[in-house]
């Protein structure tokens, strides 16, 4: 009897796992994202990181990265997760395809656009996102930038302002030589 229970356990284990599978109703950022950063990982390509905070700026180059640390807010930011299943309109124009945050939903995506070159790879997404209340606003916009679908750079950039106090701005931009 044990044997049953346990056996039918691994069958609906193994269902849950093709449900999420196919749950892709918009771009796929995540899968994107995981695949450059295996490829990242294995290579190790030099990274020269610009970003300033406020009106300071600063540059540096690294020799090693941790991509998986590096490029997870962009992970972090997909917008196919099970909640927001119905929550943005698409539309596709030519190489574009825009995914917005539909009037009445409520998530931090507000939205998400994903150019492509001729034979359909991606070549740029971008997305914004964002936070609004009595207390506090966010805003931050991040981009992803490829050729011949390998990662070029990406940048972060955004501000956040509490309701009694002066907004902080910040830009992140990392470039792969």
């Amino acid at each position: 009897m044990q044997k049953i229970i346990f056996f039918l356990a691994l069958i609906a284990i193994g269902c849950d796992k093709k449900i999420e599978k196919s749950e892709i109703n918009y771009f796929d950022l995540k899968g994107l994202v995981t695949s450059q950063i295996g490829d990242l990982n294995q290579k190790q390509p030099r990274l020269l990181k610009n970003w300033q905070i406020g009106s300071k700026k600063e540059s540096k180059e690294f020799e090693k990265t941790d991509w998986n640390k590096e490029l997870e807010v962009f992970i972090e930011a997909d917008i196919n997760k099970s909640g927001l299943k119905n929550s943005y309109v698409t539309e596709k124009i030519g190489f574009t395809d825009k995914y917005k945050l539909k009037e009445g939903e409520n998530a931090p995506i507000k939205y998400l656009i994903v150019k492509k070159d001729s034979l359909g790879m991606t070549e740029q997404v971008e997305l914004e996102s964002g936070m609004n209340n009595y207390l506090f606003e966010s805003k931050t916009k991040l981009k992803l930038i490829l050729k011949d679908n390998k990662l070029q750079s990406y940048s972060a950039e955004g501000y956040q302002k509490l309701f009694f106090g002066k907004a902080d701005s910040t830009k992140i931009e990392g470039i792969i030589l």
